[in-house]
């Protein structure tokens, strides 16, 4: 805990209540396991790959960390955390793809739309071309008669 500097407590930590700081902690599998045992024991509260039992008594046993009502509450919070970061995870990733399927499906009957148009002039133009080939025919055959 932290007590401003007049704090005559002894054995206390002090300093400024109104400075925020930012640790970043790289966790480990249990494969390759800490020497660290605050990095050790962070792993293993929050590994995604080990069930909240496991947890819990991998934290009375390894770390001596006694397993009461709140704290195995608050266990099982952090386990459903991950439960819930996973999830989320999951819907956001339909979501996005369920997004690009709807661009894509709109894409396609644009461009079967485009293709059918363009199909349609291209038999207009070979209707015409067959028209003025039938005209041009009759033309000629007049004048050599």
């Amino acid at each position: 805990m932290l007590y401003n500097d007049n704090s005559h407590e002894k054995n206390v930590a002090k300093g400024r209540f109104d400075l925020l700081t930012s640790i970043f902690i790289n966790l480990t599998d249990k494969k390759t396991n800490s020497k660290n045992r605050l990095i050790s024991m962070l792993s293993t509260l929050l590994s995604k790959d080990m069930a909240p039992q496991t947890k819990k008594k991998e934290l009375e046993s390894n770390y001596k960390i006694k397993m009461t009502k709140e704290l195995e509450g608050a266990v099982a919070t952090m386990c459903n955390l991950s439960d819930l970061l996973v999830e989320e995870g999951i819907a956001k990733e339909r979501e996005r793809s369920k997004a690009i399927e709807e661009r894509s499906k709109a894409m396609e009957d644009r461009s079967k739309r485009l293709i059918n148009k363009k199909d349609r002039e291209i038999r207009m133009l070979r209707d015409e071309i067959a028209r003025l080939k039938a005209m041009n025919k009759k033309s000629q055959t007049g004048k050599t008669k």
